[in-house]
């Protein structure tokens, strides 16, 4: 505790070191610190461009003529010409930049992502895990629990069913059925159950009760209407075929022998095609039924079947082929007594008895079906319920592959672009691109942006070199320091860690912070966040598939605590900034607040930033390196602005609050001590600027290109919009009249890229380069400067918008 409080102080005595030293060189210092001749009080005048050249400005037609058509790079002028669609609010501009990158997305070769690689699939399946497996546990007891009352209410209503017999008439048996059916339904329906298990049920029970009755019924209908055996056997014959019945041998005779005793009876023209019907009757029946069937009718056929055996009632069956011996049989006694009784009579008898013996089998099936009705029931269900539980459980093992391909199908690819590579500062360049062109409309470009901050993640280098866990939600709690060192060894075998890189990763996560924020209304509001699990997964219905998929709250912590992984690291001895003595003895961050750390004789005032080469700082600090993370610092502390309204969950850590909190101030602190880098070490008396100086030598290196002031006159903006100290706007509208001093041509009637370099055409690039970065300065200078500002540009920027 005493060391966090004495690193507090020591930062509080660092906040009024050099916001005193500063201060000491603003306007309102004593007059003998403005007498210093290195700070400007004020403002030197700006030249005019009139006086000294015979139209010094273009009109449209130059523009036209001496701008490049070609683009050199279409993604940075999308950025740049967005910046001052922004900070104009010409929407013209904004357009423009948008349609530049389309141009360029389709220019870029990418690689792609397979969903079912996702790392955020991944953190979803991980944060769902528990609260899944719970849900799918109570959902198993649930559906188990009510299925035992649903088998209870089949059991209650089964009685009648049960007393069925093959006596019962058909029609009666089904309407019993029927009844059955009808009030296990209506119970289900008013029993409070499982909403899903219910709705499954009473589908099923319909569609299988339905079913397993539909056949009998339909047979009844067609019993009803037949007249004769033949049709009556060919209705049996199709209902066994539809229903796939098993017959045994025994039935598969019988099916045969009825057949062709229809046939037989269809073929009734004389007597001895009666009798040959007739035989084939006697065939099927056993004694007592000959009895019932032949004696009752006529007692002397009776006799005289009777006493014929087995070959000889084949033979009758056969007809004409017993000979004289049938011939001698119908004239002696039996065929009067046939003719007698009427052929047409016979055929009704044999096709009457024909059908009730029909009706009398399927009355028998029907009835066995029916007295089991509640139990077939019982057990469709408990096979669908097993198979339904046996679902959920492989569910949870393929929940990232469903939520996968749902998300697939919604943003109309399985594969999107993922535009990863080994350079760093391209990689988060082109993100950093997408975050500020988003749409709300694009949902491909909103999923592969969260994605992408994972997958960079993944990317960087932790701080320690402990073993590094895998699971994606522990690494963002534990929000390590972070940094992304160069993949590949510059030509000596030395591994390099760029500051540009450092300062991109900022950018990026800054700018997700920035689309992601949830107290604020941006793209993502109406688009990839408005879909939940649920809207992916039709097996079952939970609460927990209702939560969204890409709630703006969590991420916009994901974002915050990425973005603090590279703030971390530039607090510790790996840190591409650090701060400088008065003699420009470099010293790290994380050096100045250890306790033994002597910051009342070591006063700093000063900050530079510079690559490390094998993890140590190299000796020159490059203008472009500080520069580019003010603006990333300057872009974290715009979009945490706000933050204390967050309802990120993560961010209801007291101590992460108030760590967020912290780095918002401190990084007002680096922006002022790199700014007085710039402005008291990089600009010299004559307000000539230098891109590099080397600590080992003193050598400072002047710079002849005109992009270069525009973007220290921007960082130096930067620093006196955050600080309101006045020096650095000061500087910056020094450096502006420097630029129109040295670097105006009135040839091109711009400002020229570089002094030493030839150049016959304006590039647009170049144009936009200058006009982003020294657009704010606009507002600071006097109408006339502000005339000429507007007549440099006006031109220029209307060529590239058109």
């Amino acid at each position: 505790m005493k060391t966090a409080k004495k690193n507090l102080l020591k930062f509080v005595i660092f906040t009024f070191v050099v916001s005193a030293y500063v201060l000491s060189c603003s306007p309102k210092a004593q007059e003998a610190e403005r007498a210093k001749p290195e700070v400007p009080m004020v403002a030197t005048n700006d030249v005019s461009l009139v006086s000294l050249y015979k139209k010094p400005f273009a009109d449209f037609q130059f523009t036209e003529k001496y701008l490049a058509k070609n683009s050199t790079d279409l993604k940075s002028e999308a950025l740049l010409l967005m910046k001052i669609g922004n900070v104009v609010g010409d929407e013209i501009a904004v357009d423009t930049a948008n349609g530049l990158y389309n141009q360029s997305e389709e220019k870029t070769v990418s690689n792609k992502l397979n969903m079912a690689d996702s790392q955020y699939l991944v953190l979803i399946e991980q944060q769902s895990d528990a609260a899944l497996s719970s849900g799918l546990d109570e959902t198993e007891k649930t559906v188990l629990a009510d299925t035992q009352r649903i088998n209870m209410i089949i059991d209650q209503n089964s009685g009648p069913t049960q007393m069925v017999t093959s006596a019962t008439a058909f029609a009666l048996q089904l309407s019993i059925a029927d009844q059955m059916i009808a009030n296990v339904l209506h119970q289900i329906e008013n029993t409070e159950l499982f909403p899903e298990l219910k709705t499954q049920v009473l589908a099923e029970l319909s569609a299988q009760t339905t079913e397993q009755l539909k056949s009998p019924k339909e047979l009844s209908v067609q019993l009803a209407g037949v007249k004769t055996l033949t049709q009556a056997i060919a209705i049996l014959k199709n209902y066994v075929t539809v229903n796939q019945t098993v017959l045994t041998p025994e039935d598969v005779q019988d099916l045969a022998n009825a057949e062709k005793l229809g046939k037989l009876t269809d073929n009734i023209h004389d007597g001895e095609s009666a009798l040959a019907a007739l035989a084939m009757a006697w065939s099927m029946l056993d004694a007592e039924e000959r009895k019932v069937s032949f004696k009752s009718a006529n007692e002397e056929l009776y006799d005289f079947l009777r006493k014929k055996d087995d070959k000889e009632i084949q033979c009758l069956i056969r007809e004409k082929s017993c000979g004289i011996f049938k011939k001698i049989v119908l004239k002696v006694g039996v065929f009067p007594a046939l003719k007698d009784y009427g052929l047409g009579n016979i055929q009704n008898d044999i096709n009457a008895g024909g059908i009730a013996g029909v009706t009398a089998v399927v009355q028998t099936q029907c009835a066995l079906q029916i007295t089991t009705l509640g139990t077939q029931i019982k057990e469709k269900i408990k096979v669908s319920i097993t198979e339904k539980l046996t679902g959920l459980h492989e569910f949870k093992a393929k929940f990232k592959l469903i939520i996968g391909d749902g998300l697939a199908s919604t943003i109309g690819t399985n594969t999107p672009d993922l535009f990863e590579n080994d350079d760093f500062e391209q990689m988060f360049k082109t993100a950093y691109n997408q975050a500020e062109n988003l749409s709300p409309k694009n949902l491909e470009t909103q999923f592969i942006l969260v994605e992408k901050m994972l997958q960079f993640m993944k990317r960087g280098t932790p701080l320690t070199s402990a073993p590094q866990s895998e699971d994606i939600k522990t690494v963002l709690k534990a929000n390590e320091p972070r940094f992304y060192v160069h993949p590949t060894p510059n030509e000596n075998g030395d591994v390099i860690t760029r500051a540009k890189d450092q300062a991109w990763s900022l950018m990026f996560y800054s700018k997700m912070i920035q689309q992601l924020a949830d107290w604020k209304t941006t793209p993502y509001d109406i688009g990839i966040t408005k879909y939940v699990a649920q809207d992916f997964i039709t097996e079952f219905q939970s609460e927990e598939l209702k939560k969204q998929l890409f709630p703006k709250a969590e991420l916009v912590g994901m974002a915050l605590s990425l973005a603090a992984q590279t703030l971390k690291q530039m607090y510790t001895d790996k840190s591409p900034i650090y701060l400088l003595d008065k003699n420009n003895n470099r010293v790290s961050i994380e050096t100045y607040l250890q306790e033994n750390f002597d910051s009342t004789s070591n006063i700093v005032v000063h900050a530079a930033v510079s690559d490390l080469q094998n993890g140590v700082l190299i000796d020159k600090a490059r203008l472009s390196d500080i520069t580019l993370m003010m603006e990333a610092m300057s872009l974290f502390y715009k979009a945490t602005d706000g933050i204390d309204k967050s309802a990120s969950e993560s961010l209801k850590d007291p101590a992460l609050r108030t760590e967020v909190l912290n780095a918002r101030k401190q990084i007002r602190l680096v922006i002022m001590t790199l700014g007085n880098f710039i402005s008291n070490q990089l600009v010299d008396k004559e307000k000539n600027l230098y891109t590099e100086l080397n600590f080992q030598t003193e050598v400072k290196v002047a710079t002849d290109s005109s992009s270069e002031y525009a973007r220290a006159i921007d960082a130096l903006l930067t620093a006196y919009n955050l600080t309101g100290i006045d020096i650095y706007k000061f500087t910056a509208i020094e450096l502006y009249y420097t630029l129109n001093r040295k670097f105006y041509s009135p040839t091109l009637k711009f400002y020229r890229a570089s002094l030493t370099k030839e150049q016959n055409t304006v590039q647009r690039q170049h144009v936009l380069e200058v006009l982003s970065s020294v657009i704010g300065i606009r507002k600071y200078l006097g109408i006339t400067s502000q005339i000429q500002f507007d007549r440099i540009f006006e031109n220029w920027y209307a060529s590239i918008l058109m």
